[in-house]
């Protein structure tokens, strides 16, 4: 049976991978074994390039996050460590002995002890699904015990990348008991258009720039979309229409009327008529001929080439 990873647990897998630490780094500390927490000092310790037979002493899953992070410190501090000895299971020496001697004939001494009544782990749900942008309150899905004390809860997160995750709630008097809560983000909302003007001015049979208009185009999960944003002209109903489309298939439509400016017609310039005088030449090209002007004076008009 495969063991899906939580998400703060591939929260780290994805730390390791930003900060640099090899495939070969990463595979050691993706052990479901480890919780977060114990991965977090293991990643640390890697970023620190700690001796590696330092971190073979760390690389347990039964040694506590908190004694990981003992171990960096006292190796930052040049201290030696040869290994780190597993914690005597006291509780379980003890209950060990009890079941011996109730075996041997100490039924009277295990009838008269208290048992304490086991406390159950149960979760309200096995399934939640959350909008991107809304709060994972873990404490909200716990049904038994109804004090919360007794549980270690997973860590709250703000929803934002869809996806499915898991959610660890672990009993503290119990380590072995678990109880898990699937987690699935979604992203429902639609991105914003936010548009530069009210109306839309073009020339009478002209095309708007239908792209000059756009403000913004903004979506919570893929955030800008402002390029991803596509406008058609609609000269029949004079007006243009925005669309937007996120990843999720989550779609927006804005619409902007638009007004026709009719072409302005030129003042039209009236021609000045030149005005005759007596002294205008009224005769104009070749002139020749001849006459009498009176008697005795003759004229001959010639045309000078």
């Amino acid at each position: 049976m495969k063991h899906e990873l939580t998400f703060l647990q591939k929260q780290q897998l994805e730390l390791a991978r930003l900060h640099g630490l090899e495939d070969e780094q990463i595979e050691q500390i993706s052990d479901y074994h480890y919780n977060y927490r114990q991965m977090e000092q293991l990643r640390l310790a890697m970023e620190e390039d700690m001796d590696p037979h330092i971190l073979a002493v760390m690389m347990h899953p039964w040694i506590h996050a908190r004694d990981m992070e003992d171990i960096r410190y006292r190796a930052s501090a040049g201290q030696p460590i040869d290994k780190y000895h597993r914690p005597v299971p006291w509780r379980r020496i003890v209950l060990g002995l009890v079941c011996l001697l109730a075996a041997g004939g100490g039924s009277l001494l295990i009838h008269g002890m208290k048992r304490e009544k086991p406390v159950p782990l149960e979760l309200r749900v096995q399934e939640v699904t959350l909008a991107a942008g809304q709060s994972f309150r873990p404490e909200d899905y716990v049904r038994q015990p109804q004090d919360l004390s007794e549980v270690q809860l997973p860590e709250g997160f703000q929803a934002e990348e869809p996806g499915s995750y898991l959610a660890e709630y672990i009993l503290n008097k119990d380590p072995d008991v678990h109880a898990y809560l699937h987690i699935r983000v979604v992203d429902e909302a639609a991105p914003q258009i936010t548009l530069k003007a009210e109306t839309a001015s073009v020339a009478a049979g002209g095309q708007p720039d239908c792209l000059m208009y756009l403000q913004e185009v903004s979506d919570n999960v893929d955030g800008d979309l402002l390029q991803q944003t596509a406008c058609t002209y609609d000269e029949e109903r004079q007006e243009i229409v925005f669309t937007a489309k996120d990843r999720a298939g989550n779609t927006a439509e804005a619409v902007l009327p638009v007004s026709t400016e009719e072409p302005q017609e030129q003042p039209v310039m009236a021609e000045e008529n030149p005005v005759s005088t007596p002294g205008s030449i009224l005769h104009s090209g070749p002139l020749s001929g001849s006459g009498t002007i009176a008697e005795g004076y003759d004229y001959v008009v010639e045309q000078v080439q």
